[in-house]
């Protein structure tokens, strides 16, 4: 691929972000393969080959060759997609859909766990299953199924091998046609069955992870954080801050949820993406307003970041976007001018490379969405907002910025569209800013002064009460909101075209912007 990047740079010497057609070609050849139009590997691979020829020979038509590199890779990221692609089941689920058996138990390794809240009692995880246990006889079978556990008791921690009884089921969850929803999401990553388990008795730990598994500490880490917040916030916030700390919006109640959609502010519930480039930018205005020279500034800002998905629980949302603003900042090292094109561009090829399946993910969506319209639009009311206290202009600018990519595909998901979010958004953000820097300093001091924690903690009562306000005013409109179906491909069309013509006038000169 770098060999290619090359070779595009010097094939079309115009173009000088060639990270943005790439990363345009790699996920046109996901879609492409994801909709059936290019099936199998054969095709896919003839087009790479045939790029890496025209890269060999070196075409003399400068013309021809960009466009060949393009069709390469696209070939590469619809032959990623092939290879990546989850199948349509697994042995596991078909063996459940072949038998009528109300109770099975099945030995496996935890692949991943949500929170366990105290009081709750349940907890959700991923299993991948590699044995079928009937009586005696000990029966080699594979699959991955969801376990939902209820009246828990412990906790397994991804790595870990346990022993698990409980009813199997092919249906995972509720299916709406046309709407992608939860069991979508988990097909798409190999899930194919459900098991429903019950008591303290149903899941044994057979044996425990690696002590070097990642993501078993990780994990471990994100419980003690749950634990640490309980004994050092009040209860009213705790459903609040698990949601935008750890990621975890179960504790929140229906009620109170739909507030939030009905607002436009639902997106502040989860780690998706909007939180990193909040902490990230309000602590460059702290220190560019404390005259803190741009290197070690840079240097701050980047561990902040990735010291706040850490101390969050490390959770893929959090970590995803911390790796997007941390792509964004090297400029600040170089003393260059940051460019958001290559930066979006190089974290977009980063994650389809990784896991070309989250591109179909709302929450990756969002996230990248959300993340790319701050730093793309930030600038835009940042340079109009000179008489704004230094204080408040960088959550106000980040408020502003992060509704305009992320409005249709918002839109789409949750098909309603609330009139009252920009002025929520307007307000709700900078507040939220308030309440990730305390919860930073909570989360910090926990663990080594509990008293200061719970300093922190109970001042997150405040603002957090003043959002829940916001949610609820804002919800109070929803007769003037629009109940939208899904955006047709017109409406899309010219709404990134508006998009982008706003984004193009950032950068122009002054006498070319009408």
């Amino acid at each position: 691929m770098r060999a290619g990047v090359f070779f595009f740079c010097e094939a079309w010497p115009a173009v000088n972000r060639p990270l943005a057609w790439v990363a345009v070609a790699l996920l046109t050849g996901t879609l492409l393969a994801t909709w059936g139009i290019v099936t199998g590997l054969a095709i896919p691979l003839a087009l790479v080959a045939a790029a890496c020829l025209a890269g060999a020979f070196r075409f003399r038509d400068a013309r021809i060759r960009p466009f060949i590199v393009l069709i390469g890779f696209v070939g590469a990221g619809a032959a990623h997609w092939q290879l990546q692609r989850a199948p349509d089941s697994d042995p596991f689920a078909d063996y459940v859909a072949a038998h009528s058996e109300s109770v099975m138990k099945v030995e496996g390794a935890v692949r991943s766990v949500t929170l366990a809240i105290p009081g709750e009692g349940r907890l959700r995880l991923i299993l991948d299953i590699d044995a079928l246990l009937e009586g005696d006889a000990r029966i080699a079978i594979t699959g991955r199924a969801v376990v939902h556990w209820a009246r828990s008791k412990g906790m397994v921690y991804p790595g870990d091998r346990i022993a698990l009884e409980g009813e199997p089921r092919v249906a995972i969850a509720e299916v709406n046609p046309g709407v992608n929803g939860y069991e979508d999401y988990l097909r798409n990553r190999g899930v194919h069955s459900a098991i429903d388990a019950a008591g303290p008795e149903a899941i044994t730990r057979i044996e425990e992870a690696p002590w070097y598994s990642p993501w078993n500490w990780a994990a471990r880490f994100r419980q003690v954080q749950a634990r640490n917040l309980a004994r050092a916030m009040p209860e009213r916030v705790l459903p609040f801050v698990y949601a935008i700390w750890l990621g975890h919006q179960s504790a929140s109640s229906q009620d109170e949820y739909l507030d939030y959609v009905w607002s436009g502010t639902a997106h502040i519930l989860s780690g998706s993406g909007v939180h990193a480039p909040i902490i990230a930018f309000t602590l460059n205005f702290a220190l560019r307003a404390l005259l803190l020279a741009r290197r070690p500034r840079a240097i701050v800002v980047m561990s902040a970041v990735f010291a706040y998905a850490l101390v969050s629980g490390a959770s893929v949302p959090a970590m995803r976007a911390a790796i997007m603003v941390c792509l964004y900042m090297p400029a600040d090292l170089l003393e260059r001018e940051p460019d958001t094109t290559t930066a979006l561009s190089l974290a977009g090829i980063i994650f389809m490379l990784w896991d070309p399946r989250s591109v179909f993910d709302i929450g990756f969506q969002l996230s990248f969405a959300s993340v790319a319209s701050i730093l793309i639009f930030i600038s835009l009311f940042q340079d109009r907002m000179d008489t704004v206290h230094w204080f408040v202009r960088g959550p106000i600018a980040s408020s502003l910025a992060v509704q305009i990519v992320p409005l249709p595909i918002a839109a789409a998901s949750f098909h309603a569209l609330p009139m009252a979010a920009p002025l929520a958004n307007l307000v709700a953000i900078p507040v939220l800013a308030a309440v990730l820097w305390l919860c930073f300093v909570t989360a910090l001091l926990s663990f080594v002064w509990m008293p200061g924690a719970q300093i922190a903690g109970y001042a997150t009562l405040l603002p957090i009460e003043i959002i829940r306000w916001i949610a609820e005013a804002g919800s109070s409109l929803r007769p003037l909101s629009k109940i939208m179906t899904t955006p047709t491909l017109h409406a899309w069309t010219m709404y990134w075209i508006a998009a982008a013509l706003l984004a193009a006038a950032l950068v122009v000169r002054k006498d070319l912007r009408k």
